[in-house]
């Protein structure tokens, strides 16, 4: 089965750099119990760039592009971006990308 991964850039204030970790990335915060909770999410991940801190990548990872999409356009999603962007973080959809097997085992690996 291939597996789709929608890539967001993330850049946060230099004083919020761990607040923004915790919020974004924590089991218990608002982001990733919205995530799970939607139809074919499978996971999602947050990197942080070694060179500019307050930079991230966001990994999201679904069973299909089309949950993928389905839930990026759903009210409680776009409700979550506008918040990011009140918080003075900039974001931005950078790549949408689907994983055969093949490269699935490829990562894993």
């Amino acid at each position: 089965m291939n597996l789709f991964c929608a890539v967001r850039r993330f850049e946060t204030p230099p004083g919020r750099i761990s607040q923004f970790e915790a919020e974004y990335d924590s089991p218990e915060e608002l982001w990733t119990k919205i995530l799970r909770g939607l139809p074919g999410h499978i996971a999602t991940r947050l990197i942080q760039n070694d060179e500019n801190p307050t930079k991230f990548l966001a990994l999201s990872f679904w069973d299909s592009r089309q949950a993928c999409l389905k839930a990026y356009a759903t009210p409680v999603v776009r409700k979550f971006d506008r918040w990011f962007s009140c918080q003075a973080v900039a974001w931005e959809d950078i790549a949408f990308l689907e994983i055969s097997p093949d490269e699935q085992a490829t990562v894993a690996a």
